[in-house]
């Protein structure tokens, strides 16, 4: 396939051949008239039209498939047997216009190949050849000093042209490689300017759309929040007793509400805290605190949700204190708890333990539900994806990538493994805080 640099090359150099024609054709009748050049003026006119007549075939009926080497190539072959006939017409090696075989060859090291350049550069020697037999069969004597003479610069100036040609070739190659490049260089300078503006209105766009998203972020802690505080204190006093004893059927009512509030109060907490996450503006108190604390205020808040499963506690005495941001620890456990009540059914049981290795406080919640598939383990801690889809157990999928990014946060991390039977094990792994004497420790 013709590259577009040499499609070009070929587009300036094939003007060459038609002038060759022409210029042949007008020496034809010139030389007609010149006293002692020839002797037989038919075959010369006879040859100035054959080449009038392939200059217009040449360029103008020629099939438009053959544009290119083949082009180019016939073309240079045809040539050179004209100039041999030519030349064969005006006084055969001794014609004074025998570097008229120098426009083929020039054209054909300009244009092709170097295979076929040398082959129209060897029917350029064999046409010469032919020349000097048919002189010779006309003179059966040696050939003329004069002829010697002509036929010597001819073959020098032939070779001087290939050269001369090899080199201009590759000088126009790289001339219209550097103008391609540099066009290439201006396109891309063009489209890099419209990236450059169309990434400064993107990060405009982005801008705003950061400044009301701070917003929103703003107005749900406060229009939503605040309200659902309220509501879930009012319905623990209700569920404690406080404000008097209610029936199974309140009570029953009130504990739906309840693990209702709790779902909806989740999901408002992620959705603010991934937001926080993004922007780099989430606060943290790290500080020594005791992971036994924790769990309990953990599992005290979820009891509502914990219904007929059983919940144990495994736990050696005497644990270190861990070093982590309390609150953000209970947001961490609660979010792994309610994982593990939603996907173990009634009668199931939940254990959370912990224990210390090394330097690093170790906490496990296990549970007996109906495990992860392992085609899901990969992406159980992206974003939005959920481990089930069954509408039963409503969720929004960011509950394990928010508890992976506060452990994260402060210097842990979590993983999970599940078992071929069912049953899921979740261990979040935090530093514990250095033995300083008299430090506080918060529960």
């Amino acid at each position: 396939m013709t590259s577009p640099i040499d499609r070009i090359r070929i587009q300036q150099f094939e003007l060459w051949f038609e002038l060759l024609y022409w210029v042949a054709a007008a020496g034809c009748f010139a030389l007609a008239h010149l006293p002692g050049v020839a002797t037989n003026l038919v075959h010369i006119y006879a040859l100035a039209v054959i080449l009038g007549f392939s200059a217009v075939v040449w360029h103008h009926l020629l099939p438009k498939s053959w544009i290119g080497f083949r082009k180019t190539f016939y073309g240079a072959v045809a040539a050179i047997a004209f100039v041999t006939a030519f030349l064969h017409l005006t006084g055969g090696v001794e014609s004074p216009f025998g570097p008229l075989y120098l426009l083929p060859i020039l054209a054909s090291f300009l244009v092709l190949d170097l295979l076929r350049a040398w082959v129209v550069f060897g029917l350029a020697i064999v046409g010469w050849g032919v020349l000097a037999f048919l002189d010779a069969l006309q003179a059966p004597t040696q050939l003329s000093p004069l002829a010697v003479q002509v036929s010597t610069r001819v073959l020098a100036m032939t070779l001087a042209a290939a050269f001369t040609a090899l080199f201009a070739r590759q000088l126009h190659r790289e001339i219209l490689r550097e103008r391609d490049t540099r066009q290439q260089l201006q396109e891309s300078q063009a489209h890099l300017k419209d990236a450059a503006e169309q990434l400064a209105d993107a990060n405009e766009e982005l801008q705003h759309i950061s400044r009301v998203k701070d917003d929103f972020v703003a107005m749900v802690n406060h229009e939503l929040r605040t309200p659902l505080t309220a509501m879930k204190q009012a319905i623990g006093l209700f569920l404690n007793g406080t404000l008097g004893p209610l029936t199974l059927e309140q009570r029953e009512f009130m504990t739906v509400m309840a693990r209702n509030l709790n779902r909806l109060t989740e999901l408002i907490t992620n959705l603010l805290d991934l937001s926080k996450i993004q922007a780099g503006k989430l606060a943290l108190r790290i500080g020594p605190c005791r992971v036994e604390e924790i769990v309990d205020e953990t599992l005290r808040v979820h009891q509502p949700l914990i219904g007929r499963r059983t919940i144990h506690v495994e736990m050696p005495p005497d644990l270190p204190p861990m070093l982590a941001d309390r609150d953000r620890m209970i947001q961490v456990i609660g979010n792994l708890v309610s994982n593990a009540v939603k996907f173990t059914p009634e009668g199931g049981t939940i254990t959370v333990g912990a224990q210390v290795s090394d330097d690093r406080m170790t906490i496990r919640i296990e549970d007996t539900g109906i495990g992860i598939a392992p085609e899901k383990k990969e992406r159980l801690f992206q974003r939005f994806e959920r481990l089930d889809a069954d509408p039963s157990r409503p969720g929004t999928g960011l509950g394990l990538a928010i508890c992976r990014e506060l452990l994260e946060l402060q210097q842990g991390s979590i993983h999970a493994d599940s078992k071929p039977t069912g049953g899921t094990v979740f261990a979040c792994e935090v530093p514990l805080a250095p033995a300083v004497e008299g430090a506080v420790v918060h529960g």
